[in-house]
């Protein structure tokens, strides 16, 4: 009962903040310009509370998916009496900012939430503050063909005495494809040595940065451990680190995903674990369990690394909050455009369902994650409105911008029926996505996939 009100208050604070803060942009921008605002409403459909101020009628409506602002004159269907306060009677300009104002208050949201988050929580890998020491080197590293081995310790970097590997992860931004010269020390001696980096581009982003082939160990710490799981039975406490599993090291970022595959292919079959718990090393062998819900096989936490807790100040905090959603935009962009061309399946998509339940996780786990999370959404919110579809501020803003290339207004029949097109095509991929959320997230879509999925391996 505890859980499925956390689950259920914490959606309702997340949708409720982002709907009204995309809500409020539209009103805001259109009080600014004297256009008269008939209703402003969170929730669609019967209204069930509210106040009449004003023109505005200010109401919370019965379905709380969303929400909208009604202004005079707005829609096709409206009787217009070409009075100057109505939207039609304002220049095209200023009808393009009220429509893209929701939007820009979610990506205003995303980027002010993350920096508080920032600014009070913020928690990097610990690894970047520790001394640069050889802990992995690919078979293609540039490091080992120039003479770096496993254990070798970098004295200097450069002109960087005794470097962190913040300051290696810095230069291989800013230092493209310069040799880099860099002092060893191994086995008690000084060793004068040469990099030279290749320039790699990153899959995401586009950003070109220097590879030098030289990564640290980085151990899985224990996570988000779930009561009842294998690994909370066998005594795993959260902060424990995974050193190895059977004869498998766990100490770079491939062995993570190797960690993962292992596990979910792993059903009713032991798996040994090396552990640390401060200064204490032990085993623990733990046999991974079905879990219907996901459809592979689990032990009961999520795999981290060690983290530590740095201060940010004000500006430190905004400029994180703006690089971490430029590269959240930057994917979001990148798989609509796989959408588009089909690289990838709608199916990937997620929908209520999925954001109900992760909101509930993330809630359960912190109030940190809940906001970043929150942040999250409402970036997504304000990139999604911006797609040029009908019904959406970004169909809005398309028609206007046809509109000021022909120097003149559509007419209502053709804006009519791009609305019922974009409407159309909204509830069609909606339903759609709901039905793959009911599928993934609901107990019918579990008995679904239970009678259609092979039997787990005993």
């Amino acid at each position: 009962m505890q859980n499925a009100a956390i689950y259920i208050f914490s959606f309702l604070f997340v949708l409720g903040v982002l709907i009204f803060v995309h809500e409020l942009g539209h009103f805001l921008v259109a009080k600014f310009f004297k256009i008269r605002v008939l209703t402003f409403s969170l929730g669609f459909g019967r209204r069930i509370w509210g106040f009449k101020k004003g023109d505005t009628d200010y109401r919370v409506s019965i379905l709380p998916v969303g929400g909208y602002v009604r202004m005079a004159g707005e829609y096709t269907t409206d009787e217009t009496a070409g009075a100057p306060d109505e939207f039609m009677s304002k220049p095209r300009w200023q009808r393009l900012l009220v429509g893209g104002a929701g939007a820009a208050m979610n990506l205003i949201m995303a980027v002010l939430i993350l920096a508080v988050v920032f600014k009070f929580v913020n928690r990097e890998p610990q690894y970047l503050s520790e001394p640069v020491v050889a802990g992995v080197l690919p078979s293609d590293s540039p490091a080992l063909a120039d003479g770096i081995q496993v254990g070798d310790r970098i004295a200097r970097w450069n002109n960087k005495a005794n470097p962190t590997w913040r300051d290696i992860e810095f230069n291989a931004v800013t230092n493209q494809d310069a040799p880099v010269q860099v002092t060893v020390e191994r086995n008690g001696k000084s060793l004068q040595l040469s990099i030279h980096p290749r320039v790699v581009t990153i899959p995401d982003s586009g950003e070109k940065i220097s590879d030098f082939g030289i990564q640290p160990t980085i151990p899985v710490q224990v996570r988000n451990l779930v009561p009842g799981f294998p690994a909370s039975k066998a005594g795993i406490q959260n902060g424990d680190l995974i050193l190895k599993m059977e004869d498998h090291p766990i100490v770079k970022a491939d062995d993570f995903a190797y960690l993962n595959d292992t596990i979910h292919k792993s059903v009713g079959k032991p798996l040994t674990f090396l552990i640390q718990r401060g200064t204490l090393t032990f085993t623990k062998v733990i046999v991974p369990v079905y879990d219907s819900a996901l459809g592979f096989g689990r032990i009961g936490f999520q795999p981290d690394i060690p983290t530590l807790r740095v201060q940010l100040g004000p500006w430190g905090a905004f400029r994180k909050s703006c690089s971490e959603n430029y590269r959240f935009a930057v994917l979001t962009v990148g798989v609509l455009k796989q959408l588009v061309t089909g690289k990838t399946s709608p199916k990937s998509l997620v929908g209520p369902i999925g954001i109900f339940k992760e909101t509930g996780e993330a809630a359960k786990t912190s109030t940190s994650d809940l906001f970043r999370w929150m942040a999250f959404i409402s970036l997504q919110l304000g990139i999604l409105n911006l797609l040029p579809i009908p019904v959406l501020d970004g169909g809005m803003i398309f028609m206007l911008l046809i509109e000021s290339a022909l120097r003149r207004d559509l007419s209502r029949i053709a804006k009519e029926r791009l609305i019922q097109v974009g409407a159309l095509f909204l509830i069609l991929l909606m339903g759609y996505v709901i039905f793959n959320d009911a599928i993934r997230f609901t107990p019918l879509g579990r008995s679904l996939r239970e009678s259609s999925a092979p039997a787990p391996q005993k």
